[in-house]
């Protein structure tokens, strides 16, 4: 046989197999499941307790498949509808839509992992839409602290607690850490913030805002030796009390930087946090410092 014809019938042969591959489906065994909850979303077997019903397809593995639906009990109205990549805690993703128990749509989001995106749509209980708007608030108006030097009497360290509103999507900060006898520093947060007129989601609200207060009116500082950490965690931020300014190895910080002597920067806040704790230490040894901070929180305002 000539090698060409040869080559023509292996190819014809292997198109022919893929073609077979994909048109045979996979079946994957599902089992389909009704589960009841109370007022509180807890399971429960108990008629006089049901307040929910769900409806849900797993694998023989026992993970969500397909569209997950909630209904509300007895009256069997859809509550919420979506994909879930995983049960107890419920963590939906893509496209879901809640409904009130009237029938009118509560809301419409993007999730991805467990979260709403910048795309939610939401609308009261009568049918009107919700708008919510982005606001930077002052959570910590310009604040000094002295941090003595190691060989020096007084703290080498401060710990700054900034107390977190509802709602609230990030922060903006700007820090200043200058040796003694350096010029005073200062910028006006507030201000700066509020005569942004930006359009987005709140990453780019956070970007922006920045950006703008890097700009804020303030005398540049040559050089430092100090080091500052952003935690969520009250223990890491004891622990840097007791140990003279040590971050733990095993830590919370969602920032730390060393011999930094101005930055502005955007951070994120960590899901259910309530407190963030800047730990500031000055690690020189016979020169005072001075830090200079300021805080503001994006806050999410609907309504």
């Amino acid at each position: 046989m000539k090698p060409f014809l040869l080559l023509v019938i292996l190819l014809i042969f292997t198109f022919t197999l893929q073609a077979q591959k994909s048109n045979t489906k996979q079946i994957i065994p599902l089992t389909t499941d009704t589960v009841y909850f109370d007022q509180d979303w807890e399971r429960t077997h108990l008629r006089e307790d049901i307040k929910y019903a769900r409806i849900i397809k797993r694998t023989v593995e026992g993970v969500p498949y397909g569209t997950v639906r909630n209904f509300y009990y007895p009256s069997w109205k859809k509550q919420w509808e979506g994909k879930l990549l995983s049960e107890d805690p419920d963590v939906p993703f893509g496209l879901c839509t809640s409904w009130y128990p009237n029938g009118k749509v509560k809301s419409i989001a993007t999730y991805k992992d467990g979260e709403a995106q910048e795309d939610i749509r939401m609308w009261h209980e009568n049918g009107t839409k919700i708008t919510c708007t982005y606001k930077f608030i002052d959570a910590l108006p310009l604040t000094r602290a002295k941090l003595h030097s190691f060989f020096n009497p007084g703290s080498s360290r401060k710990v700054i607690s900034i107390d977190l509103p509802a709602n609230a999507h990030g922060i903006v900060f700007k820090i200043d850490l200058r040796d003694e006898g350096e010029p005073a520093v200062d910028w006006a947060t507030a201000s700066t913030l509020a005569s942004l007129s930006m359009l987005g989601g709140a990453n780019d609200f956070l970007f922006s805002g920045a950006k703008a207060l890097s700009r804020a009116s303030s005398n540049q500082t040559r050089s430092t030796t100090c080091h500052y950490f952003i935690t969520t965690s009250l223990e890491d931020a004891n622990h840097f009390e007791r140990t003279k300014g040590e971050i733990p190895d095993k830590n919370s910080s969602i920032w730390k930087a060393k011999n930094v002597p101005q930055d502005t920067r955007q951070l994120s806040i960590p899901k259910d946090a309530k407190t963030l704790y800047f730990c500031i230490n000055n690690d020189n040894l016979q020169t005072s410092a001075e830090a200079t901070l300021s805080v503001s929180v994006l806050q999410k305002q609907c309504k």
